[in-house]
C-alpha cells in the first residue's frame, strides 16, 4: 500500500483549497464549473484536520488535554469564519 506523509497531505489540501476557491472567481457564469469546484473544494478540505492532527502527533506527544484544545480551537475557528 502507498502511504502519503502528513506534510504532503496538508500541502495538497492547502493547494486544493486555494485552487478550487479561485476557479469560480474566474468562471462564475458557468454553473457546472461552480458545482464541480464546490465538490472538489469539499474533497480537498476534508482531510485537512486529520492530517494536521497526525502531523502534530509526529512532532509531539498528543494527550487528551492537547487533543481537546485542538478540537475546541478548530470549532471556535469554524464559528468565527
Amino acid at each position: 500500500a502507498y502511504e502519503i506523509s502528513p506534510k504532503t497531505m496538508v500541502l495538497g489540501s492547502i493547494i486544493g483549497t486555494v485552487t478550487f476557491t479561485a476557479i469560480p472567481s474566474f468562471l462564475y457564469s458557468v454553473d457546472v464549473v461552480l458545482w464541480i469546484s464546490v465538490i472538489l473544494l469539499g474533497l480537498s478540505m476534508a482531510p485537512t484536520f486529520p492530517s494536521v492532527y497526525n502531523l502534530c502527533s509526529s512532532y509531539m506527544e498528543v494527550t487528551g488535554r492537547i487533543s481537546s484544545i485542538f478540537v475546541i480551537s478548530s470549532a471556535f475557528g469554524e464559528m468565527i469564519i
